[in-house]
């Protein structure tokens, strides 16, 4: 499993230039990949000290939207048996809208965080997706 996913990564970030639009656009896409000795999430380990892949894309628009897609390998729904099949990977889907207060410095960021984990649940256990609304100041 390890190196099918060093492989992976090593293709991935073969294949998968930044992408950057003209300077006039107000349009951006922006992509990126890397391979990290674990990944952790809130102070817990989701591939259990193992290495993860992990990359995403992301598009803005100068009038303050933005989406994107970021993906790594997890272990931990698998490691915990609350998947019977798949549990291995997390895709997290976004979108919001940032902007500033008039000239200045002060800004906010509003939008909806989509966790998806694909695979089968096992019985008597919880589907681990999460939808999560956040805003900052």
């Amino acid at each position: 499993m390890f190196k099918k996913t060093i492989i992976a990564g090593l293709v991935a970030s073969a294949l998968v230039p930044a992408f950057a639009s003209a300077a006039d656009s107000p349009h951006t896409l922006t992509g990126n990949v890397g391979i990290y000795s674990q990944y952790i999430f809130r102070g817990l380990t989701q591939t259990d000290k193992e290495a993860a892949l992990q990359g995403g894309f992301d598009y803005a628009h100068s009038s303050g939207f933005y989406a994107g897609i970021w993906m790594s390998n997890i272990s931990w729904l698998r490691d915990f048996g609350a998947y019977n099949g798949g549990g291995s990977l997390e895709m997290d889907f976004y979108g919001g809208f940032k902007g500033a207060f008039g000239k200045s410095d002060f800004g906010y960021d509003i939008g909806l965080l989509q966790y998806y984990y694909p695979g089968s649940v096992a019985p008597g256990a919880v589907k681990a997706d999460t939808l999560e609304l956040y805003g900052a100041l």
